[in-house]
């Protein structure tokens, strides 16, 4: 399942393709929203998620705003996970996309 991840050896894609849980995302669909914490590590095996921070105007309208992406092969999540911070950016499905989540 795991094959672009360039600076992990075949026994790393064997271990996170045995003890990792697949995820699909639909385009648009959120991953992380923000101000939530996170206790897990995404891999992107296919397709591009979108980096967005929440921004509260004076009409109390929530609009978000593009600030980077995440192509496949990428990480998700990893300052978050290994500091145990909670999240001040969001993640979305720029397309359908393939993760593998770890614990």
């Amino acid at each position: 399942m795991l094959s672009k991840v360039s600076i992990l050896n075949k026994s790393d894609l064997d271990w996170i393709n045995r003890t990792g849980k697949p995820i699909n995302l639909k385009s648009q669909e959120i991953l992380i929203e923000p101000g939530n914490s996170i206790d897990v590590l995404y891999f992107v095996v296919e397709g591009s998620l979108i980096l967005f921070v929440s921004n509260l105007q004076e009409t109390a309208k929530n609009t978000e705003e593009e600030i980077g992406n995440i192509q496949s092969g990428d990480l998700v999540g990893e300052m978050e996970f290994i500091d145990s911070k909670i999240s001040q950016i969001g993640v979305k499905a720029d397309n359908n996309c393939q993760l593998i989540a770890l614990k």
